[in-house]
């Protein structure tokens, strides 16, 4: 059972396994047990897909980056998402860090996904709106912005949605996104 991840749901001051399985690995805990117990909120698949969406999105349109792998390793890298490793012979290696579901609660991803879009729109694509970026990506995956950047009021946003495209939408002119329906 050691190192494996139980999600659990509150109710008042318990917590509950989410699914069947969770509850059988909780089964496993010697009853009375003593356990450490590390909080964080779930990752949300949706601000994932959004995430890596707009990687592609960018990459699609950049003349530089090719892959959003390779993106996503420079964002991680300007950002500090990195372990250091001095050698012996006083060199230093970084390795990017995991922003994997495992790696990183819905907290931190939201941290990083904030600074990783504002640090696209101010160096990657320094023309571009981050508001119309994120709507953009948004509106190619059929989601709203809001659901997902949280840290950022957004309302005006809501409103361009249900008035169709605006001038501050048509700022990222230049950007289009992939074609419906692609993975």
């Amino acid at each position: 059972m050691s190192g494996d991840a139980i999600i659990m749901r509150r109710k008042g001051a318990k917590l509950e396994p989410v699914t069947e399985v969770d509850r059988e690995l909780l089964l496993d805990v010697t009853e009375g047990a003593d356990l450490t117990v590390r909080v964080s909120r779930s990752r949300s698949p949706r601000q994932h897909r959004l995430f890596f969406a707009l990687l592609q999105l960018v990459v699609n349109n950049h003349d530089f980056y090719q892959r959003p792998e390779q993106l996503l390793e420079w964002l991680k890298v300007r950002l500090g998402y990195v372990d250091e490793t001095v050698w012996h012979d006083g060199q230093v290696w970084f390795k990017t860090k995991s922003i994997g579901f495992a790696a990183m609660g819905q907290d931190q991803f939201r941290q990083f996904f904030t600074r990783a879009v504002d640090l696209i729109v101010t160096e990657v694509i320094p023309d571009m709106d981050r508001d119309a970026l994120l709507n953009e990506v948004s509106a190619m995956m059929g989601e709203r912005v809001t659901d997902y950047d949280k840290t950022k009021s957004l309302d005006a946003s809501r409103d361009r949605y249900s008035g169709g495209p605006s001038q501050e939408r048509d700022a990222g002119a230049g950007y289009s996104s992939p074609a419906q329906g692609q993975d």
